[in-house]
């Protein structure tokens, strides 16, 4: 082989090994942008995604927002209702006071003297003690002469015919 035909093939290799790798180098570059767009298309499904949710988020708060502004307006509602009762009801006690003169006819009760009012209090206390045992005690006189009336059964007797 001629040197020219060495220096042709080797060109020739060289040109095909080129071409290959500019091939292989398009391919990447193909699957490369087809990576980008697979990867933009993602990012904007997720943008559109998040935004979705973002304005369902705001329509919900929203709708919270309008509820609990509703539950303060009757809240306040029941609040004035309950003054306005409030106030009703002072009045009629005040107009009640006004007729009655309650201040004009106020009985004065009599002071007892401190040692004479635990000494009834003392008394009622012993009379109403004394009650309660003697009635314990009839009960329980009761409860014994029922309890052995009770462990004393009769039996009834009966014939028994035999027929045959």
């Amino acid at each position: 082989m001629s040197p020219e035909v060495v220096e042709a093939l080797r060109a020739d290799a060289a040109l095909n090994e080129r071409q290959r790798m500019e091939a292989a180098l398009g391919d990447f570059q193909a699957q490369l942008e087809s990576e980008r767009n697979r990867q933009a298309l993602e990012v904007t499904e997720e943008k559109a995604g998040l935004e979705s949710e973002g304005r369902r988020q705001a329509l919900e708060l929203e709708a919270i927002r309008k509820e609990l502004l509703a539950l303060q307006e009757a809240r306040e509602r029941d609040r004035e209702a309950a003054l306005n009762v409030q106030k009703y009801y002072a009045s009629q006690l005040r107009e009640k006071r006004a007729a009655s003169n309650l201040r004009d006819e106020v009985p004065v009760t009599p002071q007892i003297p401190t040692q004479a009012a635990q000494t009834t209090a003392d008394g009622h206390f012993a009379a109403q003690l004394q009650a309660t045992l003697r009635n314990l005690q009839q009960a329980k006189v009761k409860n014994d002469a029922a309890s052995r009336s009770r462990s004393t059964t009769q039996v009834k007797t009966e014939q028994i015919s035999e027929k045959r």
